[in-house]
């Protein structure tokens, strides 16, 4: 494990680095003595984060034609002023406002430190207090009350005008506790965020409360009986191959940047592959921009349940340390030697710079076989280990946990692979009613249907910035002459002209994919260089067009999207999605532009379906799903051809081959 102290070195700070802890305490201050005093000190920020330059500036910083100057963008609303939004680019080094403007009709997203006032706003309103006693939890077990601060999802016209939330309410028996093991049915204190106070109590009935606690650590489960594994090690006895220099990462022929947002939590920036001597382009900028999760329980209680996780509350806000146990910042996520972990630094409502340790991890780890192939006349066997860079972070969002893993392979290819688990959203039940849209997995606790929709916003310069779009789908030849045993297909290439034409669902039927080809660029056959984007796990939405839901978080109707690039067209839902519909992707897509030949963007919809299993309780074993960026034509040759033979540097003639042994 790299020490910190190394990872945090800055040899040279590039315009895509993000803020440090002084920088933002710069933005901060800036703004509260050029903005505040005039607008008083109820202030609160949503978020201070770099502002990112232009392509075009960064790339030529890059090449040593222009020096970029660092700006904070700075995002506060202030409550006082019914919570007006405002955004502000303030300069770093000189220590100015460069521009400041309201965003209207917008409201802020729940920052962190409101998460737990709502809570608090929750267990001391006494009309809550009583409806609680209702059901059997007295005043003394208010300090066991666990509030979840929702989004509200769905919000008629009157409601619209107000920053609201919702409460969803579990209550534990002793402080350790699980958080969701037992949950209260049917009570819904709204919460106006600006004013921090429960305006509005629904209830919609009670269940009675849960009896088991559903405990998932050996403390609390005196009945789980640990099997003894014998332990692997990973070992580097010459050191890891991964260099790190401030946010640059250089791993076998991979150059790439990283970065973080408060929103996406984890940016990629600058993918590019060395081949052949020359560093060629393939992603300038990649990230996770939504999530949401809507819930298939159409009760009152439930049927507001569409949160955007991202948009409304941001993946990076709530990216954790890499940590087990009571505490110790001990990583089990990433294992091996060499690893190397990056803090990130947000802003708390306050202004004030929040570090959280050990964010982002970074290692390289085996992975099986990238080629092998035996002559079976010779009976001579080549093989070669496959070996990825990882690159992963995770946020806990209340109850749910998604890990984001990049993985960079040695033939090119580029993978982002997320991973769900933690505790599912659950409701109390009366004992042993099935449901319809959940499934029963405890006697008194069922887990509702729900999907999980990422959307994963791609800025592709696939050997430069001038790409274009086939669709490939495999087409059966018609039997004939020429076709006699109705053997014969191809793989049929559509050139996606326009936005609207480029909105795509997956087709596992047809084998569907994406290529994404640089007609100004050619490999030694004189084809052009070119990516294929290929699905992996997905789901179609099964609600019908006019679903609220689907308005939402339009991006969900359509698996593939593709935009020309646009520096403000950041997010497939807005920039401020809080109880609004219809912005995003659906509005950027209105104009039709060309994609021809342009600087383009994909934007990725990937979705989770959850029929809640038995076996995801007490705690959701990981589920798993992404997709792959391949080359296709990109190379002249298989890239890694030139990988050498490995053979373990210990006890070698144990790994020999025998006959009973398989390749894995």
């Amino acid at each position: 494990m790299v020490e910190e102290s190394k990872v945090n070195s800055r040899l040279v700070k590039s315009p895509l680095d993000p803020l440090d802890e002084n920088e933002i305490e710069i933005a901060a201050q800036v703004i509260r003595e050029k903005i505040v005093l005039e607008k008083g000190e109820s202030i609160k920020f949503i978020a201070i984060m770099l502002n990112e330059p232009e392509k075009d500036d960064y790339l030529k910083w890059k090449r040593g034609e222009k020096s970029v100057e660092r700006q904070a963008l700075v995002k506060f609303y202030n409550p006082a002023e019914e919570g007006k939004v405002y955004e502000a680019i303030v300069s770093i080094e000189s220590r100015s406002i460069v521009s400041v403007h309201e965003i209207k009709n917008v409201h802020a997203p729940i920052t962190l430190d409101e998460f737990g006032e709502c809570e608090k706003a929750v267990r001391n309103d006494k009309r809550v207090q009583e409806a609680l006693q209702k059901r059997g939890i007295l005043p003394n077990d208010l300090n066991l009350l666990i509030v979840d601060c929702w989004s509200p999802g769905y919000v008629n016209e009157a409601e619209r005008n107000k920053r609201l939330a919702i409460g969803y309410m579990w209550i534990k028996k002793d402080l350790k506790d699980n958080n969701y093991a037992r949950p209260v049915h049917g009570l819904m204190p709204w919460v106006d965020l600006n004013k921090m106070e429960v305006v509005r109590i629904d209830d919609f009935g009670e269940a009675p409360l849960p009896e088991l606690s559903s405990d998932y650590t050996p403390e609390r489960r005196k009945d789980i009986q640990v099997d003894s594994l014998k332990p692997i090690e990973i070992l580097q006895p010459q050191g890891s191959s991964v260099e790190v220099n401030g946010y640059e990462i250089k791993w076998y022929r991979w150059r790439l940047r990283i970065g973080y947002t408060p929103r996406e939590g984890l940016v990629i920036y600058d993918v590019r592959y060395n081949y052949k001597g020359r560093e060629r382009q393939i992603i300038y900028r990649a990230s996770v921009v939504d999530l949401m999760v809507p819930y298939g329980d159409p009760s009152p209680f439930h049927y507001r349940k569409m949160v955007l996780d991202a948009g409304d509350y941001g993946l990076g806000n709530f990216i954790v340390p890499l940590k087990h146990g009571n505490g110790e910042l001990y990583d089990c996520d990433c294992l091996g030697e060499g690893i190397y972990h990056f803090d990130v630094v947000r802003a708390s409502s306050d202004g004030k710079p929040v570090k959280v340790k050990k964010a982002i991890c970074v290692h390289e780890e085996d992975f099986n076989v990238i080629w092998r192939h035996t002559d079976l006349r010779s009976g001579d066997s080549e093989v070669r280990r496959n070996r990825r860079l990882v690159v992963s972070f995770w946020a806990t969002l209340a109850n749910y946990d998604y890990g984001f893993f990049w993985h960079f392979y040695q033939d090119g290819s580029i993978e982002l692979m997320v991973k769900l688990t933690g505790i599912i959203n659950d409701d109390a039940a009366p004992k042993g009613q099935k449901r319809k849209y959940g499934t029963l997995v405890t006697p008194e606790v069922y887990g509702p249907i729900h999907i999980h929709w990422f959307n994963i916003r791609l800025d592709l310069d696939i050997d430069g910035q001038i790409n274009r779009v086939y669709e490939v789908n495999l087409k059966p030849e018609s039997i004939g002459p020429e076709n006699p045993l109705g053997n014969a297909f191809y793989a049929e290439e559509t050139l996606l002209k326009n936005e609207l034409e480029a909105r795509r669902h997956v087709n596992p039927q047809s084998g569907r994919y994406w290529k994404i080809v640089n007609l100004k660029k050619s490999n030694y056959l004189g084809e052009p260089v070119a990516y294929r984007f290929i699905p992996r796990e997905n789901v179609a939405c099964p609600l019908p067009d006019e679903s609220f839901v689907r308005k939402r978080g339009g991006y969900i109707n359509y698996h593939l999207w593709v935009t020309p690039y646009d520096p403000n067209e950041r997010y497939a839902t807005g920039d401020y999605p809080y109880e609004r519909i219809g912005e995003g992707l659906p509005k950027y897509v209105e104009k039709n532009r060309s994609i021809v030949d342009k600087d383009i963007v994909l934007w990725y919809t990937l979705g989770v379906e959850h029929v809640v299993r038995v076996e995801d309780w007490p705690v959701m074993p990981v589920e798993m799903a992404g997709f792959m960026l391949r080359p296709d034509g990109f190379f002249d040759e298989n890239p890694c051809i030139d990988l050498p033979r490995e053979l373990p540097s210990n006890n070698e003639n144990k790994y020999r081959m025998k006959h009973t042994h398989g390749s894995h």
